[in-house]
């Protein structure tokens, strides 16, 4: 169908079909002419479409209130032409501030010419030229799917700036490449390629078969084109375009250049430092010197590479530089919710029970008002929020450029939050490392708050090893407190203390048994290689701790029999107290003793004479009861 239709339809007919067709004359006959035919002509929108207009709402909100089309589509175009920024950036702005001034840009654009070409042969041979007022929906950016969005304030706004700085670098593109390939002379398939490589620099890739599917992929996709964009760039390198290779070959290589020099010069300022495994999820950032905020200036790339990487040796590395076994099916599923659409996201969340963080839904998360605000707040303020929530007004300045679409991550660190407010409760004013290591203790064991965020930080920034490490020891503290339960509900029952100490001395050898299973588990090596903290930022309550556990619970602490070595345990005990005096080895006590505490009276009762009785447990079974 072309333009000759249209005008057929609409002048014999009184109606036009498609919104395709007011796309096509406002083209030829100019905007006023589109204006005043839609006054008097409704568009009969099907229930499909009101389908499509409703579920790219969300995405049309989370892309408002920034200028992020700057560097997450144009980042390429930009690398190779730096000196359109400045143009760029004030087109954007009075767009932003003005329809007016938004119009007289859009006019601007089309009218752009270098030599013998133009914008407007551009778009004869493919060149995405975008109209803010368009209503087709597959001439509209992808970032703004949604006509039902723009009656929201701000967003037409957005629209606007958005669409009007991205046609703004692909004329520009356009006609830098397309004027000397015509005085070449170039095909119309070779300009064709430059139309579409312009395309593709500037984020919107094709679809190839599913091209007239776009606005039902955009409702489950977060971006398709975009992210399609992600491969045909390099795959232009291959092209039989001379014209199309050298600019491709042009704007990745100074890509390249240009965010390893950011990168090289922000680090060597000492602002931060850059993880270079690929099977982190880190990789390429700049983590922010001071901050839990990373800076991910690669538009995406970094994202595929760390996904094949880590699909390659089926295994990631955590935030705490972890590497942990994960299955592939894992990986691939949840990089496919990550690239969801805000709607089809939240229906594959639901089902799958989880987001694609592993955070379990109103579970791990804060529930509905989390799922709302990650769902339609505007990235760059979700990103602003957590920073700042982080990090006070410095986590604010360091996520600033994700204005200008820089990708901005902070570590939300709940645990450390959570311990603050805890110890300021326990002691007012305090914060956690001011109370001393059996406080902590006691509060890290009973306490719900503590025992919730700690998990969450366990499975979020170290992994499901440091979770799963966890998860076995509860498993033997419960197994311990069932087995001391159930020993005490047999002596009130029988009243023989000789059974009843045979059955908690067997409950702390099985105890014991386990936990040293853990410790050899090949999953938890590199937790228990690393598991203690450098002794020199440790207090002296600490250091005591760790010294006692070092020298009574070490592998030479089991003969060969695989038996505890209580005299030995006896022995070393005393060295402790000739060393650190009885002090330390009551500090000590009340240290391991706090677990302990919610278990039966019986049991409270046999730990305060078990000093005492100790000499007397060979004695026969009638005088112990």
């Amino acid at each position: 169908m072309n333009t000759k239709d249209a005008l057929y339809d609409l002048l014999n007919k009184g109606k036009l079909a498609q919104p395709k067709q007011y796309e096509m004359l406002g083209d030829v006959f100019g905007r006023d002419f589109k204006k005043t035919i839609l006054k008097f002509q409704k568009i009969h929108e099907t229930t499909w479409d009101k389908i499509l207009e409703i579920a790219g709402l969300p995405r049309a909100i989370m892309s408002s209130y920034d200028l992020s089309g700057t560097f997450r589509q144009g980042a390429f175009i930009l690398a190779s032409r730096p000196q359109l920024l400045p143009k760029m950036m004030k087109t954007q702005i009075k767009s932003l501030m003005s329809e007016k001034w938004a119009l007289e840009a859009d006019d601007a654009i089309r009218a752009m010419r270098n030599g013998s070409t133009s914008t407007g042969l551009g778009i004869q041979h493919g060149l995405d030229i975008l109209d803010f007022d368009g209503r087709a929906m597959s001439k509209l950016e992808e970032a703004f799917p949604s006509m039902l969005a723009r009656n929201i304030p701000g967003i037409r706004r957005s629209e606007r700036a958005f669409v009007n700085g991205l046609n703004y670098l692909r004329a520009s593109q356009w006609n830098a490449i397309s004027a000397p390939a015509l005085a070449a002379g170039a095909s119309a398939k070779s300009l064709q390629g430059i139309a579409r490589l312009s395309n593709v620099m500037s984020g919107r890739g094709t679809l190839g078969p599913l091209q007239n599917y776009g606005p039902f992929l955009n409702t489950l996709l977060f971006s398709p084109k975009l992210q399609m964009s992600k491969f045909q760039l390099p795959a232009m390198l291959l092209d039989k375009n001379p014209y199309v290779r050298k600019e491709a070959a042009r704007g990745l290589v100074n890509f390249l250049v240009a965010g390893g020099a950011v990168l090289t010069g922000l680090k060597t300022a000492g602002l931060g430092e850059v993880e270079l495994d690929p099977r982190s999820s880190d990789f390429g950032k700049l983590k922010v010197k001071g901050t839990d905020t990373r800076l991910d200036i690669w538009t995406g790339y970094s994202q595929w590479l760390r996904f094949f990487a880590q699909l390659t040796n089926a295994e990631r590395k955590t935030a705490s530089g972890n590497i942990q076994p994960v299955g592939r099916g894992e990986i691939v599923a949840r990089m496919g919710q990550s690239k969801s659409s805000p709607a089809f996201g939240l229906l594959v969340d639901i089902l799958r029970g989880e987001d694609f963080m592993g955070r379990k839904l109103f579970t791990d998360t804060t529930g509905a008002l989390d799922q709302v605000k990650n769902r339609l707040a505007p990235l760059f303020i979700q990103d602003l929020y957590d920073a700042i929530e982080a990090e006070g007004l410095l986590g604010g300045i360091v996520a600033s450029p994700g204005f200008l679409g820089v990708g901005v991550v902070t570590y939300l660190n709940e645990f450390s939050k959570a311990k603050d407010e805890v110890a300021n409760e326990t002691v007012p004013g305090a914060e956690w490392e001011d109370l001393d290591p059996v406080t902590q203790r006691r509060l890290l064991q009973n306490d719900d708050r503590l025992m919730r965020a700690q998990k969450r930080r366990d499975k979020l920034s170290r992994g499901n090893m440091w979770s799963d490490y966890r998860d076995v020891g509860a498993l033997i503290r419960d197994q311990f407190v069932n087995e001391i339960e159930q020993a005490s509900a047999q002596f009130r029952v029988t009243g023989d203390g000789s059974q009843f100490r045979e059955r908690v001395v067997a409950a702390y050898d099985a105890r014991r048994a386990n936990y040293a299973i853990r410790e050899s588990d090949a999953r938890f090596e590199p937790i228990v290689e690393g598991i203690y903290d450098d002794p020199e930022n440790m207090s002296d309550e600490a250091k005591w701790i760790q010294i006692y556990s070092d020298t009574l619970h070490g592998n030479d602490m089991i003969d060969g029999f695989g038996e505890y070595r209580y005299d030995e345990a006896d022995r070393r005990k005393a060295e402790f107290v000739g060393t650190y005096g009885q002090e330390a080895m009551d500090y000590v006590n009340e240290y391991y003793a706090i677990p302990n505490e919610a278990l039966p009276a019986e049991f409270q009762l046999y730990v305060q004479a078990k000093e005492k009785l100790q000499p007397y447990w060979e004695i026969s079974d009638e005088v112990w009861a």
